[in-house]
């Protein structure tokens, strides 16, 4: 994440296995993205300065591609996946 002609670069995820199709919420507070767990996929929010990673999963459910949704039905915080087995 950088900010401005001087701002640094910070990394918001350490995990050195499969993490993809991140998404920035609207307002720019918090990151979605998919990432291995164990051995299934699971979506875990990430607010912007690295905090406050948790997965979104149910254990046991592939779950990727993550998309923000306004859509109030949500059941995961204005979160919907696009794909979920």
């Amino acid at each position: 994440m950088a900010s401005g002609a001087r701002a640094r670069l910070v990394a918001l995820t350490t995990n050195p296995e499969f993490e993809r199709w991140p998404r920035w919420s609207a307002d720019g507070s918090q990151l979605v993205i998919s990432r291995v767990i164990g051995e299934h996929v699971a979506v875990v929010r990430i607010n912007a300065d690295g905090t406050g990673d948790a997965s979104l999963t149910p254990a046991g459910i592939d779950d990727f591609m993550p998309d923000w949704s306004r859509r109030p039905h949500s059941q995961r915080g204005g979160l919907a996946a696009s794909q979920c087995n």
